[in-house]
C-alpha cells in the first residue's frame, strides 16, 4: 500500500493517503456484516438451489462479475428423443410414435442431467424420414426425425444425409403435452422427457429444439421452476439432480458416470465428454458429432472455463417486496438509474440492461477467507435469524457487529461462536445450524459506501460520483448500485463515470510478452508526470485509449507551448502591481477583444468541466494559448510590453490583461497540469499555506462580452491569417526573413472587410513594415497579388492573384501584394518619443508622422534594446563611422559585463542617405548576420566586403588590428557574403557583429552617426 500510495501521489492525485480505508480493516468488516443483515431483516436474503457459475480450479461459486468470455472450440452433438406421447394437433399422435425429436448441444456432459426439451410456438417444425444415407451412418434409412423447417438443411449435412424427405408439418399444439424418452433410457434415466414452450428457444442455429437441464443453466432451470406446478400435475418428478460436484466429478445421481471428470483442478477438459459421447452411440441415439468455436465462459482470476452447476447458495432476492415496501430490489435498482446521470450516456443503457436480466443476485462462495454470512438457519423450520420473523434480530445484530468491530470476521469462526452469539436469545443454540458461507467480495465492495462515506466526518453521502473502467458496470458499479437501493433506496452515486482500457499505438492490448508496454513510471522519469496526465486529459477516455512513444511526443510538444504562454505571463508580471490596473473601459479594443475571449471562454470551460468532457477543454484551452495568446496577442504586444514606458496606458492596459489571464488560465489549467500550475502560482506568489489547488474559478464579469467587437476582430484576424500566409511564402522561398522585412499591400473587395481596419494600425496587427490597404473596385483583384524584389538587380517574383495560395483568400476577397520598404531591407526598430530625444517616425515613416511601429525583445535583466538605444543617443556624435564602430564596440562590451546577456540590437541608417548607400544598413559601417549562417557562393558587391568578428571582450581588439584595413584597400574586390544573400535582421536570433569596409563607401555620409 505504501508503494501504491507513493505512484499515485506521484500522478498527482488528491487523497488522505494517511488514513486509507480497507476492506480488511475490523470496522470495515463489521459494517459489511451489518449490511447483509439488513437484508436478512428486510426478507430478501434466503438460501437456495440454483444452478451457479463455478470453478473447479478456485472450488467455489462464481457471480456473473467473475466471468469473462474467452474462445474456446466445443464439442457439439445431435442426439434423438424419441417420442413416447404426443397430444392432439395437426397430427394423428399416432403418426408421431416412433418419430424422434433431434436436440443439438455444445456440453454433451449434460446429457445425463436432461430433464426436459424447450421448443418456441414461433418456430415451424417438420417431420422428415431419411431415405438415403452411407451403411455406417448413425442417421440410419427410415429414422424419422423432427426439426424447425429453416434449420433442416443444417442437420442433413451434420449427418451425413443423403436423402430424405418431408412428411409433414408438426405444430405447436401437437408438442404442447408431448412426451418422450431420455436417450439413455435403460440405462438409469427410465423417466418422461416433457416437451416445454420457452422463449429463449431461437431459429438462429442447431435444430430448433433446445435440450433442457435444469441444473446446469440458468435459462434451463428458470423453465422448469416456472412449469413446475403443471408438470407436477402431469405426474412428472420436479427434483433438480446433483450430477456434478464441487471437484467436476460426475455423482452417483449421474448414473453410469460416477467418477469420470468435467474439468480436472487445473482447468482442462475431462473424460466426461468422451464418455457421454461413446454411451450415446453405443444407445443409438447419436445423429452426428462435431466442432464449435465459440465464446465461454472463464474465470478472470483462473483464466480456466466454468461450468454450471445446481448447488445450495445465499440468494438476494430481485424481485420480492422488501418487508415493508410494495416495490422489489429490482425496481428500485432501474429507479436509480433512471436518476442517475452517467458519463458517457451509454453507460446509463449497459446498466439497466444487466440489472433487468439479473437474476436473484448469489451472495454466497465457499471460500477459506472473506466475511462470513453471518446469519444462522433452523433446518426444521427454514426460518433465519436475525430475520423478519425473530424477534431478537436487532440484539443478536448489535451482538455480531460489535464482536467484529473488536476482533474481525474471525470472531464468526472462533470456537463456541454459536453459543456465543445465540445465548439468551433462542432456547437451544443447539438447534441452529451456523452458516459458514462467505461473503461474495463484491458484495463487500458494494458496501464501501456505508464504511467510508458514512463513516467519515469529512466526506457525505450519497457519493458526488463514481470513476472506474467499462467493465465495472457489471462490477462495482451494480454491486454498489444493489446494495444501496436495498438497505437505503437510492443509489449511493449521484453520477457514474467509466472509461476505457490502455492499448498501444496500434490499438493492440498490451502485454510484456509482445513488448509493447507502456510503463507509467518510466513515462514519469523520462517526461515527468504532468506528460501522462495531459496525455489523459486530452484523450478520448470513453472508449480505449492509446498510448505509446509517438503519442507521447505530441503530448510534450502540447506541454511545452503551454507552458512557453504561462512563462511569457510570469515574466511580463514580475513588477506589476495593482495599482497599475486599467479598467476595460478605458483599455484598446484589442484589449477589449481578449477580455471577451476570456469571458467567451468561461461559459465554454465551465460546461464542458461539468459534462466531465476533459479533451474538449483541453481542446479549447490550448487553442486559446496557441493561437489566441502565443501566435497573436503576445505577439501583438511584445512591443508595448517591451519598448514602451514603464506606465503607457498600452503597457498597463496589456499588463492588467495578463495579470488577469494568468489568474484564470492557472485554474483552468490546474486540474490538467496540477504540478506546472503550481510552480507558476508559487513563483508569482509565494506562500507556504498558498495553493492554486485552493482557489475555485475565477468569476468572469459578464459585462466583458462584446459580440459586436468580436465579429470585428474576428474579420481583422481573418485579413491576418491572409497576410502571414503571403509572408510565409515569402519566408519559405527564402526572399524575406522576418516579416518586418516586408511592406505588404491588402486588397479588400468587401467594405465590411476594410471598415474592420479603419482606427487600427496595420503595422502593429501584420507585425510588418509600411503596411497599406486597397479598395479593389468592383470586386476585382490584382494580376498579381504577391511581389517580393530582394536585391534592386533582381527580377521580380509573380503569381497570379487567381492561383490558390495561402497569400489569397477567395472567401475574403482579399489578396496582399508585398514589397521591399526600399532598395534594401530596413529593419523596423523600436518605438521612440521625441520628447526623449530618440529619433523621430517608424518604419516606413520617412515623413516622421509615428505612424510605424517598433519591436524588439527583451535581452536581459532590466535591459531592453530600447534602454539600449536612449543609452547611445545620449552620448557624443562621432566624428567619423570608424569611431562609430568602435563606440558601438565598447557599448556591447559594457552590455555584456553587465549581466544583461547577449544583445539583440538592429541598426538602421539615418534617413537622408542616397539609396545606392541603403543597399548596406551598415552606413555605419557595421551590420549585423544570424549565427551559424551558411556561405553562399561568392557575389560581387559595391565596395564592400563582409568579414566575421568574434563576438565578446575580443571585438575590440580584433577590430583595432590594422591588417583588416590593409585588406579591404582594393575597392572592387568580390568577397564572400554570408547570410544566403538576404539582410536576416530579427529580433528573435542571436546576433554576431560583422564589420564592412567603411571611408569612401559611405561617400558624402562620412560622420553620420547610426541610428538603433
Amino acid at each position: 500500500m505504501k508503494i501504491q500510495s507513493e505512484e499515485f501521489q506521484r500522478l498527482g492525485m488528491l487523497g488522505d493517503w494517511d488514513n486509507p480505508y480497507t476492506t480488511m480493516a475490523f470496522e470495515a468488516e463489521a459494517t459489511i456484516a451489518a449490511e447483509l443483515m439488513k437484508f436478512a431483516l428486510n426478507g430478501t436474503l434466503y438460501r437456495g438451489s440454483k444452478p451457479v457459475m463455478w470453478s473447479v480450479v478456485e472450488k467455489t461459486a462464481l457471480a456473473e462479475a467473475e466471468v469473462e468470455y474467452q474462445e474456446v472450440v466445443s464439442d457439439t452433438i445431435f442426439v434423438k428423443f424419441p417420442l413416447t406421447g404426443a397430444s392432439s394437433g395437426n397430427l394423428d399422435p399416432h403418426e408421431l410414435l416412433g418419430a424422434s425429436i433431434v436436440i443439438w448441444t455444445t456440453t454433451p456432459w449434460t446429457i445425463p442431467g436432461n430433464r426436459a426439451i424447450a421448443y418456441s410456438p414461433n418456430i415451424e417444425y417438420g417431420l422428415y424420414e431419411v431415405t438415403a444415407a452411407p451403411d455406417d451412418n448413425w442417421a440410419k434409412v427410415g429414422d424419422r426425425l423432427i426439426v424447425a423447417d429453416s434449420l433442416s438443411e443444417n442437420l442433413k449435412t451434420a449427418a451425413r444425409i443423403e436423402e430424405w424427405q418431408r412428411l409433414n408439418s408438426v405444430s405447436p399444439d401437437t408438442l404442447k403435452y408431448s412426451h418422450a424418452a431420455h436417450p439413455l433410457s435403460g440405462r438409469g434415466y427410465d423417466f418422461r422427457v416433457p416437451l416445454l414452450p420457452g422463449d429463449h428457444v431461437t431459429a438462429e442455429t442447431g435444430t430448433g429444439f433446445v435440450h433442457t437441464a435444469p441444473g446446469h443453466g440458468m435459462e434451463d432451470f428458470e423453465l422448469w421452476e416456472d412449469k413446475k406446478r403443471l408438470l407436477e400435475e402431469r405426474g412428472i418428478d420436479t427434483a433438480i439432480p446433483f450430477t456434478v460436484d464441487a471437484g467436476g466429478f460426475f455423482t452417483d445421481q449421474a448414473k453410469g458416470f460416477t467418477g469420470k471428470r468435467v474439468l480436472n483442478d487445473k482447468g482442462e477438459k475431462g473424460d466426461a465428454n468422451e464418455t457421454v459421447i461413446a454411451a450415446l452411440k453405443d444407445a443409438d441415439a447419436l445423429v452426428a458429432r462435431g466442432k464449435l468455436r465459440h465464446d465461454y465462459p472463464h474465470s478472470w482470476r483462473s483464466k480456466k472455463p466454468v461450468i454450471f452447476r445446481n448447488t445450495p447458495q445465499w440468494f438476494i432476492a430481485m424481485d420480492e417486496p422488501i418487508e415493508g415496501s410494495v416495490d422489489s430490489l429490482r425496481d428500485r435498482a432501474l429507479r436509480s438509474i433512471r436518476e442517475t446521470r452517467f458519463v458517457p450516456a451509454s453507460g446509463e443503457n449497459r446498466l439497466r440492461g444487466m440489472v433487468e436480466s439479473k437474476p436473484d443476485w448469489v451472495v454466497s462462495r465457499q471460500r477459506a477467507w472473506g466475511v462470513p454470512i453471518t446469519v444462522f438457519r433452523h433446518p426444521e423450520r427454514g426460518e433465519i435469524a436475525p430475520g423478519p420473523k425473530f424477534g431478537h434480530s436487532e440484539e443478536l445484530v448489535a451482538r455480531i457487529t460489535e464482536a467484529f468491530r473488536t476482533e474481525g470476521a474471525d470472531a464468526w469462526f472462533a470456537d463456541g461462536a454459536k453459543e456465543r452469539f445465540l445465548s439468551g436469545l433462542v432456547d437451544d443454540p443447539a438447534q441452529w445450524e451456523k452458516v459458514d458461507d462467505i461473503l461474495d467480495v463484491w458484495f463487500d465492495s458494494g458496501c464501501t459506501h456505508a464504511f467510508v462515506l458514512e463513516q467519515r466526518e469529512d466526506l457525505q453521502w450519497p457519493a458526488s460520483l463514481y470513476l472506474e473502467g467499462s467493465d465495472q458496470h457489471r462490477g462495482w458499479f451494480q454491486s454498489s448500485l444493489l446494495e444501496s437501493c436495498g438497505t437505503r433506496g437510492r443509489a449511493p452515486y449521484d453520477a457514474v463515470l467509466t472509461h476505457g482500457f490502455t492499448m498501444d499505438e496500434q490499438g493492440r492490448k498490451m502485454s510484456k510478452s509482445a513488448g509493447n508496454t507502456t510503463a507509467p513510471q518510466d513515462v514519469i522519469k523520462q517526461s515527468g508526470a504532468e506528460i501522462l496526465r495531459l496525455w489523459a486529459m486530452s484523450s478520448d477516455y470513453w472508449e480505449d485509449l492509446r498510448i505509446g512513444p509517438e503519442i507521447l511526443k505530441a503530448n510534450v510538444d502540447a506541454y511545452r507551448k503551454l507552458r512557453n504562454a504561462v512563462r511569457f505571463m510570469l515574466g511580463n508580471l514580475a513588477h506589476y502591481r495593482q495599482d497599475l490596473r486599467v479598467f476595460p473601459g478605458d483599455m484598446p479594443e484589442l484589449e477589449r477583444y481578449m477580455l471577451h475571449r476570456l469571458a467567451e471562454l468561461d461559459v465554454q470551460v465551465r460546461a464542458n468541466y461539468n459534462a466531465f468532457d476533459f479533451k474538449r477543454v483541453f481542446q479549447m484551452l490550448f487553442n486559446f494559448c496557441v493561437n489566441d495568446l502565443s501566435a497573436f496577442y503576445f505577439d501583438l504586444r511584445k512591443d508595448a510590453l517591451y519598448c514602451e514606458p514603464y506606465d503607457s496606458p498600452t503597457r498597463r492596459a496589456a499588463l492588467t490583461v495578463l495579470d488577469q489571464l494568468f489568474t484564470t488560465l492557472t485554474a483552468w489549467l490546474a486540474p490538467m497540469l496540477c504540478f506546472t500550475m503550481e510552480e507558476a502560482w508559487l513563483n508569482r506568489f509565494p506562500s507556504d499555506k498558498g495553493s492554486v489547488h485552493l482557489r475555485h474559478f475565477p468569476d468572469i464579469p459578464e459585462e466583458w462580452l462584446d459580440e459586436e467587437l468580436d465579429r470585428k476582430w474576428r474579420k481583422v484576424r481573418q485579413i491576418r491569417r491572409v497576410v502571414t500566409g503571403a509572408l510565409e511564402i515569402e519566408r519559405r522561398e527564402r526572399r524575406i526573413g522576418a516579416s518586418l522585412d516586408a511592406a505588404p499591400k491588402v486588397y479588400i473587395a468587401y467594405q465590411e472587410l476594410r471598415a474592420a481596419l479603419s482606427g487600427l494600425d496595420p503595422a502593429e496587427i501584420f507585425i510588418t513594415s509600411a503596411p497599406a490597404s486597397s479598395w479593389a473596385r468592383d470586386r476585382r483583384m490584382p494580376s498579381v497579388w504577391t511581389r517580393w524584389r530582394a536585391w534592386p538587380s533582381r527580377s521580380s517574383w509573380l503569381r497570379d492573384a487567381n492561383a490558390p495560395a495561402p497569400g489569397r483568400s477567395p472567401k475574403m476577397s482579399a489578396a496582399i501584394r508585398i514589397s521591399p520598404i526600399s532598395a534594401h531591407v530596413t529593419p523596423r526598430r523600436p518605438p521612440v518619443r521625441k520628447a526623449q530625444g530618440c529619433g523621430s517616425g517608424g518604419i516606413g515613416d520617412e515623413d516622421g508622422d509615428g505612424a510605424g511601429r517598433g519591436r524588439a525583445r527583451r535581452s536581459g535583466a532590466g535591459h531592453s534594446v530600447g534602454e539600449f538605444q536612449a543609452r547611445y543617443d545620449r552620448g557624443p556624435r562621432l566624428p567619423d563611422p570608424r569611431s562609430g564602430k568602435q563606440a558601438v564596440a565598447d557599448l556591447l562590451i559594457r552590455h555584456r559585463r553587465e549581466g544583461a546577456g547577449d544583445p539583440c540590437p538592429v541598426l538602421r541608417p539615418r534617413h537622408g542617405l542616397e539609396p545606392r548607400h541603403q543597399l548596406w544598413p551598415a552606413a555605419a559601417g557595421l551590420r549585423f548576420r544570424p549565427l551559424g549562417a551558411h556561405r553562399v557562393r561568392p557575389r560581387r558587391l559595391h565596395r564592400a566586403g563582409p568579414m566575421a568578428v568574434p563576438p565578446g571582450d575580443a571585438a575590440r581588439r580584433h577590430l583595432r588590428r590594422p591588417h583588416h584595413r590593409r585588406r579591404h584597400r582594393q575597392r572592387h574586390r568580390p568577397h564572400r557574403l554570408w547570410g544566403g544573400g538576404r539582410f536576416l535582421l530579427h529580433a528573435d536570433l542571436r546576433l554576431r557583429l560583422v564589420r564592412v569596409q567603411s571611408g569612401r563607401l559611405l561617400g558624402g555620409c562620412r560622420g553620420r552617426r547610426p541610428s538603433l
